[in-house]
């Protein structure tokens, strides 16, 4: 039906009978789409009660519950479960995912920041003499600085230049899995690159700031 808001609906066996009060929603996971659903009042098919709790007391709650139950079915024990964990259940495998992603994300930035201090300071030791004449005419400390973090900055700059074009493939991939999905836009990129690019100028400034305050003499003295 192209819209089925009022509308009556006849359930096959003809004993049910009912009308459309509720918009679509979810009931399933959210890589499938939203599909048909029939909700109603039919007695055979009472298997479940849903209730919602307070969050406070829930085991005192719970023992509430199980006795009051015993009372009408002493049989058959209840069966209990929480909606939230059904919902962790269901996404068990994105969570799992991103933890993953998380731990080696940390370990790719702290094996990167390794590589980049040394490289900094391997380029800062070979530049010594040059930062002592650069001194000797009036350069200043954030001046060297900058110039000797300008070339990081290249580096990190061609690296989100790939890395985008990867991630953005690899995360467009993996929500088309979904039914419904957000759109990838360039803040979340952008977002990502500056937080690159502090860390790797937190991790090079050190190396630099160190060079840049030798004495000049010492510099030229340098081998």
């Amino acid at each position: 039906m192209d819209d089925p808001i009022g509308k009556q609906i006849e359930w096959t066996n003809s004993l049910t009978r009912g009308f459309v009060v509720v918009r679509d929603f979810h009931f399933g996971p959210l890589r499938d789409a939203i599909g048909p659903l029939f909700l109603c009042y039919w007695q055979p098919a009472f298997r479940r009660l849903s209730l919602r709790i307070q969050a406070e007391n829930v085991p005192e709650t719970l023992a509430f519950i199980r006795e009051t139950w015993k009372r009408f079915l002493p049989d058959r024990p209840p069966q209990t479960d929480f909606l939230d964990d059904r919902l962790e259940e269901m996404y068990r495998g994105e969570a799992n995912l991103a933890r993953s992603v998380r731990v080696f994300s940390l370990l790719a930035i702290a094996i990167a920041c390794l590589g980049l201090f040394g490289l900094a300071s391997y380029s800062a030791q070979q530049r010594t003499q040059e930062i002592g004449i650069r001194k000797g005419l009036g350069a200043s400390v954030p001046g060297l600085v900058a110039l000797l973090c300008r070339e990081s900055v290249y580096l990190v700059a061609a690296a989100n230049l790939i890395a985008w074009t990867i991630a953005y493939y690899a995360m467009d991939e993996w929500l088309g899995g979904f039914a419904y999905r957000i759109d990838l836009n360039g803040a979340v990129f952008l977002g990502g690159s500056l937080f690159v690019l502090v860390v790797a100028l937190s991790t090079v400034s050190w190396p630099a700031i160190r060079a840049a305050r030798t004495n000049p003499i010492d510099a030229f003295l340098y081998e």
